[in-house]
């Protein structure tokens, strides 16, 4: 109850906090990290002698689940945002390269197909994972594994939408300092993975907890 609530609340408000954070690839990466800071809290609960009493363990469980939940809106809605963003771009490239029509909502489709089939399948992973590891601990120890790892991959590989791009653009021109040119340069050296890849490697681990 306590993670829909939240989510609930975090998806209501996006429209309002979202934009204030920045890119999308920032506000994926908090998301996931409400994930991880959640299954990490709930590993701090199953370690022998951590939570010596059930009141420090629900508590540990409730903080857990309003992350989880905050961090769940946030994700929903801004990889909805990113999905779009990206699904347009991808068809106006895929229409320069073959010079011929390319529909968005084809992109749209063919991108929700690889993100669904990645989803249910790593939710099959993680259901067979449950029923092979009798460890609870090792368990969310693995899962909080994969969170992490995927939250990670979101920030140093995600590359930004076009339209954060040409935002970024416009601000590149008042852009004159070292520490500035600096800057952009460190995330074009994060960004050189294609965006097709970075799909394929990002949405493997968007719902791996879920």
């Amino acid at each position: 109850g306590t993670v829909m609530f939240t989510f609930a609340i975090s998806a209501l408000l996006a429209p309002t906090y979202l934009p204030r954070i920045g890119t999308c690839r920032s506000v994926l990466t908090l998301g996931m990290l409400g994930y991880s800071i959640c299954l990490l809290l709930w590993e701090f609960a199953l370690i022998p002698g951590v939570a010596t009493s059930t009141g420090a363990i629900d508590a540990l469980v409730l903080i857990g689940a309003v992350f989880c939940g905050v961090g769940a809106g946030m994700l929903y809605v801004s990889q909805s945002v990113y999905m779009a963003e990206i699904s347009a771009a991808y068809a106006v490239a895929k229409a320069r390269d073959s010079s011929k029509a390319y529909a968005a909502k084809d992109a749209r489709a063919m991108f929700g197909s690889i993100f669904a089939s990645l989803y249910i399948f790593l939710e099959l992973v993680c259901k067979l994972l449950a029923s092979l590891i009798p460890s609870s601990l090792l368990l969310y120890g693995i899962y909080f594994g994969g969170s992490l790892f995927g939250t990670l991959t979101v920030f140093f590989f995600l590359r930004r939408t076009p339209q954060e791009e040409a935002g970024l653009s416009s601000q590149a021109k008042s852009c004159n300092t070292v520490e500035c040119l600096a800057r952009r340069t460190r995330r074009r050296k994060r960004e050189r993975c294609p965006t097709l890849c970075q799909f394929f490697l990002v949405s493997s681990f968007f719902f791996a907890v879920d």
